[in-house]
């Protein structure tokens, strides 16, 4: 037998008589779970798995379950639980307790359900396969195909979770949008934001992350994506790919997996990209400041209440509620693809002012007469520059403080990185410099390469110290940057600050 998702059934256990019931009804907060319902038929199919049901009278056709998990902790009854494996963890420790807790069936490797799949204690059916993370990836592959939805994929090297969010808020004005939550961008991420589609979505938003090559072109032929837009490319991810060569080698899978009237938006301001040779030209779209760009951007500029205005040719003005050049070229991508998409130009305008950025990224926050811009949630060189150029960029009374931590993930080049980044702070507007982690020695050693007064320069071991030494030198009117990697948690700063105690 064939399955939809063109592979071919083959039955080594048990597929008998029917259960009789739908575990599928799976309620949260009182609503029906995104996923639609997928038969262990089909689970079979997509994985080519080897079907133990612990001696329990089981319809494969009718037998069905809604939701996936990969973590006991939270499976809902009805749900597939999947027993992935790392080198820190190995899901299968916790598969008697996700069967107990209602999940439907356990995808596990074959390896433990040669051993395991006997016992008494597993209430649930098992599918076997020899690698579950693959059978992850199958099985979202395969529940994609399911639906006509029009995908369109995001990557980048900084900037592609505020574009997934503000292109999702654009499309959702007049379609029906799904989009990648939180940071569920890579090669597990993808797969479980798959299954989130229904057959009531028009659109979807897939925001696709990697570390390493051949990520995101695995993404993509599980996503299809129709469409795919790449933000830009800059060093990131440094100590597996060793260089901006492969960078965008790796970026550039996304443009290698789109069909042929599928169409590619390109920041135009990125050489790299502007020199791509993967597709022809006539696929792509392009936006940015540049002449000649597609979507251009002719003026910018912010108001008094940090809300970021900016003209585009021929389409007149929008604004985002949110600061940078960087973020102007990431709505400048949104109005692209919603242009591009037949949406009138007044509704993408609308969606975009509605436009609420993800948590710790340019997040603006008062403290009295103290501004935080709480940009924490990662970080690399370009992203760095470009946070510091916000802060310079805004008009205040009082001091910029720049409080900089670790950019995780560059290897050998780290430390060159980081006193570059000292250096930048040296060169711009940056009344007081405050460096967080193991690399802060080299940031500071930039500044003060460049001149930086050394008495405007703390060192700081983690964001605790840092948050010590912040609370003690405020004053009202002062702006203050928080941007690091995300291990570095300098988010953990603004509870102390936010304290009665606090100054301003």
């Amino acid at each position: 037998m064939v399955s939809p998702c063109g592979k071919h059934l083959n039955f080594q256990r048990q597929d008998v008589i029917s259960l009789g019931t739908d575990l599928g009804a799976a309620m949260l907060n009182g609503e029906a779970l995104p996923m639609e319902s997928i038969y262990v038929r089909e689970i079979i199919e997509a994985t080519e798995g080897q079907l133990f049901t612990a001696g329990l009278e089981l319809d494969i056709d009718r037998f069905k379950a809604k939701g996936v998990s990969t973590d006991s902790r939270t499976i809902l009854p009805g749900e597939i639980f999947i027993a992935l494996m790392g080198e820190r963890f190995d899901g299968h420790k916790f598969v008697a307790q996700a069967l107990k807790k209602g999940a439907s069936v356990a995808l596990v490797s074959s390896e433990w359900a040669n051993r395991h799949a006997n016992e008494e204690a597993l209430p649930r059916p098992l599918i076997a396969v020899p690698d579950t993370l693959k059978a992850l990836q199958e099985l979202a592959g395969c529940y994609r195909r399911k639906f006509s939805v029009t995908l369109i994929g995001i990557t980048g090297t900084n900037g592609k979770t505020t574009t997934k969010d503000m292109v999702a808020e654009v499309l959702s004005a007049g379609f029906r949008t799904m989009k990648t939550e939180g940071n569920f961008n890579n090669h597990i991420g993808v797969p479980l934001t798959l299954f989130r589609l229904s057959s009531k979505d028009h659109m979807a938003v897939v925001e696709m992350g990697m570390s390493g090559p051949g990520e995101i072109r695995r993404s993509a032929e599980i996503a299809l994506p129709q469409h795919g837009l790449i933000t830009n490319i800059g060093p990131a991810h440094l100590q597996q790919l060793k260089s901006l060569e492969a960078i965008t080698k790796a970026k550039f899978e996304l443009l290698e997996m789109l069909p042929q009237e599928g169409r590619a938006f390109l920041n135009a301001d990125d050489e790299r990209l502007m020199a791509q040779k993967v597709i022809p030209p006539s696929q792509v779209v392009t936006f940015g400041m540049k002449q000649g760009a597609d979507y251009r951007v002719t003026e910018t500029g912010v108001d008094q209440e940090l809300q970021q205005h900016f003209q585009v040719e021929g389409l007149g003005e929008f604004q985002i509620p949110t600061l940078g050049q960087h973020n102007v070229s990431n709505a400048l991508a949104a109005i692209a693809v919603g242009m591009e998409l037949d949406m009138p130009v007044s509704s993408v305008r609308e969606a975009l002012c509605r436009f609420s950025p993800s948590p710790m990224r340019m997040e603006r926050i008062k403290l009295g007469e103290i501004i935080i811009l709480n940009d924490a949630y990662n970080a690399n060189p370009a992203s760095m520059r470009a946070a510091i150029q916000v802060l310079v960029g805004l008009k205040s009374g009082g001091r910029k403080i720049a409080v900089l931590g670790d950019m995780l993930e560059l290897g050998h080049q780290a430390p060159h990185a980081h006193l570059e980044l000292g250096q930048f702070v040296a060169a711009s507007s940056i009344d007081r410099l405050i460096a967080v982690g193991k690399l802060a020695e080299s940031i500071a050693q930039g500044a003060l390469q460049e001149g930086f007064d050394s008495q405007m320069i703390d060192l700081c071991l983690d964001a605790g110290q840092a948050a010590r030494r912040l609370k003690g030198i405020l004053q009202p009117g002062d702006v203050v940057l928080l941007k690091a990697s995300r291990a570095m948690s300098l988010e953990e700063i603004l509870p102390p600050l936010c304290s009665p105690s606090s100054k301003g």
